[in-house]
């Protein structure tokens, strides 16, 4: 086994020759594979949608989220403090965005008949931002102004992680 653990702020990238760094949650990598890696990340507050069709589309989602925390502009959220309602505060961008496909796929196991058909209906994804650190309950956080967008408290969780580099393709997930 080997172990690491990762926190804060980490570059994602490179602008005008400057490191772009970005918070990332607490996470201990509990073993390291050729292919995969397992870990355990911190309990975290989330912005979370859930949108229909298959993830591998999933810009609506993304852009819910995004007008949430502020990415395009005027956030789409609401702060309440002492019996007031604010405007909209900017929220930093966090990583990873989690995407997870939703239905479709419950396991049970059923007697065959015919004739076999292929359909993809009822299949939704839910994609979540990861919120900064700097918020410690769901009290704190503002509020969406968009109904399709939840806040939600992620449990410490252990997950199986592939890096790849680029878009997420089918193959890459």
């Amino acid at each position: 086994f080997f172990f690491f653990s990762r926190h804060k702020n980490s570059p994602m990238g490179v602008f005008l020759g400057k490191p772009v760094m970005i918070e990332t949650p607490l996470v201990t990598a509990t073993k390291v594979c050729k292919d995969y890696e397992m870990r355990t990340y911190a309990p975290a507050l989330a912005a979370t949608t859930v949108c229909s069709g298959d993830m591998m589309q999933g810009s609506e989602g993304f852009r819910q989220l995004a007008r949430y925390i502020g990415a395009f502009g005027t956030p789409a959220n609401r702060k309440e403090a002492a019996a007031q309602t604010t405007e909209g505060e900017k929220i930093a961008m966090t990583a990873p965005v989690v995407t997870a496909q939703q239905g479709g796929g419950g396991a049970e196991k059923i007697a065959m008949t015919a004739p076999v058909t292929t359909s993809q209906e009822g299949l939704s994804y839910k994609m979540a931002f990861i919120l900064p650190s700097k918020y410690k309950s769901i009290e704190e956080l503002p509020k969406p102004t968009d109904e399709r967008v939840s806040l939600e408290r992620l449990p410490s969780r252990v997950l199986a992680v592939r890096r790849f580099g680029g878009y997420a393709r089918k193959d890459d997930v």
